[in-house]
């Protein structure tokens, strides 16, 4: 593995997915029978984003708590076949239990959760090992509504972490993942909880449900009742991420799951002012509004594949490539995810990836129009 140069920090657990059949979903009623195939185990939360990133030819670190219990050796144990190096910085803790997530994700079918915090909920400051990741050029950090530490208090502890990193000359990354709204991640004043966090952020990856469930309650309704197709539009897309860029935020990107993926950028001053003039060139990035749909792909599981999406997108950034060029990475590594049942192991090389889109991979017709540049 070559040098290690994005951290990724967060969520860690080990997805449970059993093998279903199509239109299994239906006949899940109390008292019946679902014939599955065999189970598969994979490492699940945002480490599936660090995984990709080695993948793709990425040296990752990745920072994250398990319990020193059963679930906590198999996660060991996957990491290893992967390299024993990525090893390196997982705690082990007593007394606590490794996180888990029982993914129902039927073929054709968005997938379903029965999720167990765990280990995630005490993730604290002190379990960023600030000292050892100084050289790195991307700091990921993903999954915060997972964490009781990382939800409370407005994100103070985030917010803590996110600070030191920006003094550091290292860029900020965030991910986030859908709150459990019948438990107190969902009772959160998610707006409140992004404002004071978002400042220290340079680039922001929510999902479409995740951001509206978090600041337009009313649209999610209609989002929930019916569909992702009554509410989403280029309009309100660019309305979303205005508000998002306006919290403080330099790059927002919004994955619209089978829609494709949003980018959205602000001013030149802002992003000279920030660790992204390290990387990327600003007068190319500034003031950006990109759509891009996905890639044409048989759909097996799609577990991950905003996780992979990330790492395509941060490969791009890491690499200085154009926004355009970076949006196109992001969408045809999440392509390549939800081409295996698991979170992960889909994924190739960068060179392969890059290769099949040189070739002329075709990509999903859209019904969204705007001025914006589709790509």
């Amino acid at each position: 593995m070559i040098d290690e140069e994005i951290t990724v920090v967060g969520h860690i657990g080990l997805d449970i997915i059993p093998t279903l059949k199509n239109n299994c979903i239906e006949k899940f009623t109390p008292g019946s029978m679902i014939d599955a195939g065999n189970i598969l185990l994979s490492i699940g939360g945002v480490f599936n984003t660090g995984i990709d990133l080695i993948k793709l030819g990425i040296g990752t670190k990745l920072i994250g708590k398990i319990g020193e219990d059963y679930f906590g050796e198999i996660i060991i144990n996957l990491l290893n076949k992967i390299d024993k190096r990525i090893t390196k910085y997982l705690k082990v803790v007593k007394d606590e239990s490794t996180s888990y997530t029982i993914v129902l994700s039927p073929p054709k079918k968005d997938r379903m959760f029965i999720h167990f915090h765990g280990t995630n909920d005490s993730f604290s400051y002190d379990d960023v090992p600030f000292d050892e990741i100084k050289n790195s050029k991307i700091f990921h950090f993903g999954y915060p509504p997972l964490m009781k530490n990382i939800y409370l208090n407005s994100g103070n502890v985030l917010k803590k972490i996110l600070e030191k990193i920006r003094a550091m000359g290292i860029i900020t990354s965030l991910d986030m993942s859908f709150p459990d709204v019948t438990s107190e991640s969902g009772l959160i004043d998610w707006e409140c909880w992004l404002k004071n966090v978002l400042p220290f952020v340079d680039v922001f990856l929510p999902s479409f449900e995740e951001i509206v469930f978090m600041l337009d309650k009313t649209t999610y309704n209609r989002l929930n009742n019916f569909g992702m197709s009554d509410v989403i539009s280029f309009d309100y897309l660019k309305y979303v991420s205005n508000k998002l860029l306006d919290m403080g935020v330099n790059i927002v990107v919004l994955k619209l799951g089978e829609y494709g993926l949003y980018l959205a950028t602000t001013n030149k001053k802002l992003l000279n002012d920030s660790n992204l003039k390290n990387l990327i060139n600003i007068d190319k990035w500034a003031n950006k509004s990109i759509y891009t749909p996905c890639f044409s792909t048989e759909v097996l599981g799609t577990t991950g594949a905003g996780d992979a999406t990330i790492a395509g997108f941060l490969a791009g950034l890491l690499n200085g490539n154009e926004p355009e060029d970076a949006v196109t990475i992001a969408t045809a590594v999440g392509a390549y995810s939800v081409e295996s049942i698991d979170a992960t192991s889909g994924v190739k090389s960068l060179d392969a990836i890059l290769e099949r889109i040189s070739k002329g991979w075709n990509k999903l017709p859209t019904n969204l129009s705007s001025k914006l540049i589709n790509i």
